[in-house]
C-alpha cells in the first residue's frame, strides 16, 4: 500500500542502479514527499591505480522523520526537521585495504600513509536549514593531494558559531590547524543536545544548555613534536552535570619549537582563573591555576577558595 507522511502527504521512493564487480553505477535514488526530496546519484569504478568514486547528493526542505520516525516521546519525533543542502564529491583511493588495521594505526607514519592514499576533493553546504526546531547552516571543503590535505569547515547553529581551518598530512612540521568558537546563545542548543541523548542517553550531561563560551586555538605540528596555544572564556555556562559562573584559560605549550624563535627548550605558560564551580553537589568558589617554564623544568602554582571542609587526615 502507499506509504504517508504525518500531513498525508504520499512518500516516493525512487532506485535506478548498476552493479559488477568493478562498477557501481547510480543513475538516481529518490525519496521524496511532496515537494521536499532528498536525491543521489554516483559511479564507483575500479581504475589502474585503485578506485574512483564521484557523486552528488542533494537535499531539499527533506523532513527524515516519515522515513525514520524515531521512539514515541523522543526529541526526534517531536522535530520539525527541514534540511536544505549539497554534497559534491570526485575521489581516488589508491591502495589495498579501504581502512588502516589496528596495528597500522598505532604509529603516526602508517596513518599518514594511509590517508595519503585519498586524493580529490568534497565540498558539503547545508543552506539555511531547521533541525530539532533549531535554525542549521554550514559548509565543508576537502581537498587531498598526494602532498597533504587542507580542510575548511564552518557551522551555525541557533546563532552559535564553529569554525575550522587547517592543513595536514604532508611534512610533520607544516601541519597547521586552527579552530575557533563563538557561542553567545548556548541555551538554544538544548533541543540538538536531546537529539543527541535519544542515541546516546547520557552523552549529553555534560553539555552546555545556558551560558556563554568564546575559544580559539591553533595547533602546530605533528604527534609526538606537537605545540598549541589558544584561550577560552565562559560565562555562566551550566550543564546537567555541572556549572560554572566563570573561566579565563590561556595556553601555550608543547614539544614543537615556535616558529621564528631561536634554540632552546620550548616555552610553557598556562593560566586558568574560574569562579563558581559546582560538580555532583560539591563547590569551588574560586580556582586560580598558572604554570610557567618548559616541560623539562616548570614551576606551577595552585590557589583555590572553597567552603568545604578539608579531609580529616589534613588536621
Amino acid at each position: 500500500g502507499q506509504a504517508f507522511d504525518g500531513r498525508g502527504v504520499p512518500l516516493q521512493l525512487k532506485v535506478d542502479a548498476d552493479a559488477s564487480a568493478d562498477r557501481v553505477l547510480l543513475r538516481q535514488a529518490e525519496a521524496s514527499a511532496g515537494d521536499a526530496r532528498a536525491s543521489v546519484t554516483g559511479l564507483l569504478q575500479r581504475a589502474a591505480s585503485g578506485w574512483h568514486g564521484q557523486g552528488e547528493a542533494r537535499l531539499d526542505r527533506f523532513d527524515p522523520q516519515p522515513w525514520w520516525r524515531g521512539a514515541e516521546g523522543s526529541a526526534w519525533r517531536q522535530g520539525p526537521h527541514r534540511l536544505t543542502g549539497q554534497l559534491k564529491a570526485d575521489l581516488m583511493w589508491r591502495g589495498g585495504g579501504m581502512s588502516p588495521s589496528a596495528s597500522s594505526v598505532a604509529t603516526t607514519a602508517a596513518w599518514d600513509s594511509w590517508l595519503r592514499r585519498f586524493t580529490g576533493t568534497a565540498d558539503l553546504t547545508l543552506a539555511p536549514s531547521v533541525l530539532a526546531g533549531q535554525p542549521l547552516s554550514g559548509e565543508l571543503h576537502l581537498a587531498s593531494q598526494a602532498s597533504g590535505l587542507r580542510l575548511q569547515g564552518a557551522l551555525q547553529a541557533a546563532g552559535n558559531a564553529l569554525t575550522v581551518d587547517g592543513q595536514g598530512g604532508g611534512a610533520p612540521a607544516n601541519d597547521h590547524w586552527q579552530l575557533q568558537l563563538q557561542g553567545p546563545q548556548l541555551s538554544a542548543l538544548a533541543p540538538l543536545w536531546r537529539l543527541l541523548n535519544d542515541v546516546a542517553p547520557g552523552s549529553a550531561d555534560w553539555l552546555p544548555v545556558a551560558g556563554q563560551l568564546e575559544g580559539h586555538t591553533v595547533l602546530d605540528g605533528r604527534w609526538p613534536s606537537l605545540r598549541t596555544s589558544g584561550r577560552l572564556k565562559a560565562r555562566g555556562w551550566r550543564s546537567k552535570s555541572a556549572q560554572l559562573a566563570r573561566l579565563d584559560a590561556t595556553w601555550d605549550a608543547g614539544d614543537a619549537p615556535i616558529k621564528g624563535a631561536g634554540a632552546g627548550a620550548p616555552p610553557l605558560a598556562i593560566k586558568l582563573d574560574a569562579d563558581g564551580l559546582v560538580v555532583a553537589g560539591q563547590q569551588l568558589d574560586h580556582i586560580e591555576a598558572q604554570v610557567s617554564g618548559t616541560l623539562a623544568d616548570h614551576r606551577m602554582r595552585l590557589l583555590a577558595d572553597s567552603k568545604l571542609r578539608p579531609p580529616a587526615w589534613t588536621e
